[in-house]
């Protein structure tokens, strides 16, 4: 019978073999991108390194979005809930499936950085506009309280007490020419003027100047501004008086 052959023992001053600068394996390890010489014998010479996108696949994208500027995934339903939007409605404006939407906000699925760039651009665009400028037209009141500067000065001012009102725009055609405060009813009193008097004057002699006016289109601040130096603001729509606005009006902001 014959004995087995049995591999000689390396010597005990043996060490593996180092790869020298130079050397031509050395070389094709370097050029594939391998900076370690010894790790050369791993791979065939000359083959090329896998790239990443290879050894990852699709999920590739999915991996370098948590490198952006995006909140955690966790967020979309936050988001989403906060905005009033339902799952449909954010599948439909991202442009993906409601079981897309669902999954990821149950943290089933791993979506590519397309998708969640496109979820997250979708809600910042929904809150923006939720959170648009307010304007005039916002805060003005609609019905109008108003005088002709025909009337009777007594009929005038009946009507302020009948309302409440601390002052009225005097108008005519729809375009304010006047306005009628309860200071210039007090400077009449002070002035010496009698009861009998006032029966025989007519809104157009005592009356002062016209509110300003403004579109009911503009940024509500530029109203909030005017109404530091005026008790009143006639809102406009093409020149004609629509509506008007007080400090008041300005709360129902808050």
């Amino acid at each position: 019978m014959s004995s087995p052959s049995i591999s000689p023992r390396p010597p005990v001053d043996w060490e593996p073999p180092v790869a020298v600068p130079g050397d031509p394996a050395t070389l094709a390890s370097r050029r594939a991108g391998d900076s370690d010489p010894k790790t050369a014998r791993a791979r065939p010479l000359g083959a090329a390194r896998t790239p990443e996108r290879e050894r990852f696949g699709r999920n590739m994208d999915s991996l370098a979005f948590r490198d952006r500027m995006f909140p955690p995934l966790e967020e979309v339903p936050r988001l989403r809930r906060a905005l009033g939007l339902s799952q449909p409605r954010l599948a439909a404006m991202a442009g993906i499936s409601q079981s897309a939407v669902a999954k990821i906000e149950r943290g089933k699925t791993n979506p590519s950085y397309t998708v969640v760039k496109r979820l997250f651009e979708c809600l910042e665009a929904e809150r923006r506009q939720r959170e648009r400028v307010a304007t005039v037209a916002d805060v003005r009141s609609h019905r109008v309280v108003s005088v002709p500067p025909s009337a009777w000065l007594e009929a005038a001012v009946a009507e302020m007490r009948h309302h409440k009102f601390s002052q009225l725009p005097v108008i005519e055609g729809r375009h304010a020419v006047g306005s009628l405060s309860e200071r210039t009813i007090t400077n009449l009193i002070l002035s010496g003027k009698g009861p009998s008097e006032f029966a025989r004057l007519r809104v157009a002699e005592i009356m002062e100047g016209p509110y300003p006016t403004i579109d009911e289109s503009a940024p509500v601040y530029l109203v909030a501004g005017l109404l530091q130096h005026y008790s009143a603001v006639l809102a406009t729509v093409r020149g004609e008086v629509q509506g008007i606005v007080t400090k008041s009006d300005i709360l129902k902001l808050v």
